[in-house]
């Protein structure tokens, strides 16, 4: 189990020319959701989006002290968001210039898609959820639950939010699309790295009456860690 989620969390840092691409794809229809209040469009906006293997890696990487896998992850999800919201940003004022978008600025009331930009008690409860059944779904090899971890949280829809925003100059919106972006990150990284705390130290528990030991579960660069960095 550890040593495949060492293969998958490794793959998941890597910054890759498809993860920007399919990232930038989802911010572009987490956008057109924004300005189409279509709540449609903001859950495939989540499906598509590809950035919780990066954070899974910052999670295994927390666990395991590796620094290393951190930073490479970390700079996977700076990379891919600045570059994703810069070419939706792109896309909106285009739009806006040669009348695709009508409006000046988002609309003021948006009943079915004003969460993606309003965080709340509940971003961070369901974002702490969604961190925990990701990395849980990961190590109990059920990727069928990732689909529904990807539908929990709304960074991607946050993102698409933000470009469009600071496209049509709406102030109130990208204060709070960029914080909702931090809420979701928090919500997962934390509650991600805790399961795999959780996690290793039932396994240690187990294996320790079974007079076993730890396999793939012990600091960067010891021994029975796979050898995968």
């Amino acid at each position: 189990m550890w040593e495949e989620l060492d293969r998958q969390t490794a793959e998941g840092a890597t910054l890759t020319w498809s993860f920007v691409a399919f990232l930038a794809l989802a911010t572009q229809l987490a956008a057109i959701a924004a300005l189409t209040d279509s709540p449609v469009l903001v859950v495939g906006a989540m499906v598509l989006g590809p950035e919780f293997g990066a954070v899974a890696a910052i999670c295994y990487g927390l666990l395991r002290n590796d620094w290393r896998r951190i930073g490479v992850a970390t700079r996977s999800l700076v990379i891919g968001f600045v570059v994703a919201i810069a070419v939706t940003y792109v896309c909106a004022l285009v739009s806006r210039w040669i009348g695709v978008i009508e409006v000046g600025r988002l609309p003021e009331s948006r009943p079915l898609t004003a969460f993606i930009y309003s965080p709340d008690r509940w971003s961070f409860i369901v974002a702490l959820l969604a961190g925990a059944a990701g990395v849980l779904s990961m190590t109990a090899g059920k990727s069928s639950a990732l689909v529904g971890v990807f539908i929990s949280v709304t960074t991607v829809p946050a993102a698409g939010n933000l470009a469009v925003a600071l496209a049509l100059k709406h102030g109130s919106e990208i204060d709070g699309s960029l914080a909702q972006l931090g809420v979701n990150f928090a919500g997962m990284i934390i509650a991600g790295t805790l399961t795999l705390v959780l996690q290793r130290a039932v396994w240690h528990v187990v294996l320790r009456r079974r007079g076993g030991g730890t396999p793939g579960l012990g600091r960067k660069g010891d021994a029975g860690t796979s050898g995968k960095h």
